[in-house]
């Protein structure tokens, strides 16, 4: 099935701020996919990098999920106000060391949210602070199947090569 991709920019208001929200649009009647997008899991991508925000979005949607992402930790607050995602890829440099006291928030706000730390950097594996995370993914483009696996995993649906 061929999917369209739409990308559009979600204004919070009174804050000026933006998340980009991510979503596929089947170009096609298939009722087996129709049922998909009715109960695909939700992933929120923050990443102040808008290349990576842009390759996980667009991978992520190709395996069925709902994808919204943002580049800075005031836009995922806002957002966690009023929406629960089924997952949160985060990464720990988001001007500075920004990711690891939101990523205190996310868990102190929902401890059962899944939340996989992304980052160029392996030098935080053995950090105490990474035992708060449900993963730890170094930025690899050539081994995002594995993410891919990992998130399928946790989020108990089935990965369809």
């Amino acid at each position: 099935m061929r999917f369209s991709r739409n990308v559009r920019y979600i204004p919070f208001r009174d804050t000026g701020m933006a998340l980009r929200h991510n979503q596929m649009t089947p170009l096609q009647g298939n009722p087996r996919q129709m049922q998909k997008e009715i109960v695909m899991a939700s992933i929120l991508i923050v990443d102040d990098q808008p290349y990576i925000q842009d390759f996980f979005s667009h991978e992520l949607m190709d395996e069925g999920y709902k994808v919204v992402s943002t580049g800075d930790a005031e836009s995922v607050k806002v957002y966690l106000e009023t929406s629960k995602p089924d997952l949160v890829l985060l990464d720990l440099y988001l001007n500075g060391f920004e990711g690891w006291k939101l990523l205190n928030d996310i868990k102190h706000k929902d401890p059962l949210v899944p939340v996989f730390i992304v980052t160029a950097y392996d030098t935080y594996i053995d950090d105490p602070r990474v035992s708060r995370a449900d993963g730890y993914f170094v930025k690899s483009f050539g081994h995002f199947d594995e993410l891919k696996h990992k998130i399928a995993n946790v989020l108990g649906q089935k990965h369809i090569e």
